[in-house]
């Protein structure tokens, strides 16, 4: 509140100025609403009631899980349901909340990749949690056969 009274304190030029600059650094941050992080911010991506889902296996700290891969109509990642071999375990709870978190930061505009690249990893570079691995999974499936929508 005492920015916007500060502001209209200020004469129209040197506010003009300072939005100039503000939208400035806001663009290089990735920001504004033409950006991933912009859209991020503005609102989420809905998906349709039904939708087709590719599913696989996936094997992490020597349990299976099942991965079920939902995509954007531009073939972009939108949302992922992790099964454990193993329902009702802490394991099993764990994936399903992640990927529900995972799939919520895709839906508002979150590049995979970003996620990707900031989860926590091994000093090897291998993931040290499910949704990195699940991640990992599906950028080397998209190296060997990129999708490709109907």
């Amino acid at each position: 509140m005492r920015a916007i009274v500060a502001m209209r304190r200020q004469d129209k030029h040197k506010r003009e100025e300072f939005e100039a600059i503000l939208n400035l650094y806001m663009d290089a941050l990735g920001m504004l609403g033409d950006t991933p992080l912009g859209r991020a911010m503005t609102g989420r991506r809905r998906l349709p009631n039904r939708r087709a889902g590719e599913t696989r296996a996936m094997m992490f700290r020597d349990r299976e899980y099942r991965l079920t891969v939902g995509r954007f109509d531009d073939g972009g990642l939108a949302e992922i349901f992790i099964d454990a071999e193993k329902a009702s375990t802490d394991s099993a709870d764990d994936a399903r909340d992640a990927a529900l978190c995972l799939s919520l930061a895709l839906q508002f505009g979150v590049p995979s990749e970003t996620i990707r690249q900031a989860v926590t990893r091994a000093s090897n570079g291998a993931p040290a949690g499910v949704i990195g691995a699940v991640l990992d999974a599906l950028a080397v499936d998209e190296t060997r056969e990129p999708h490709r929508d109907a």
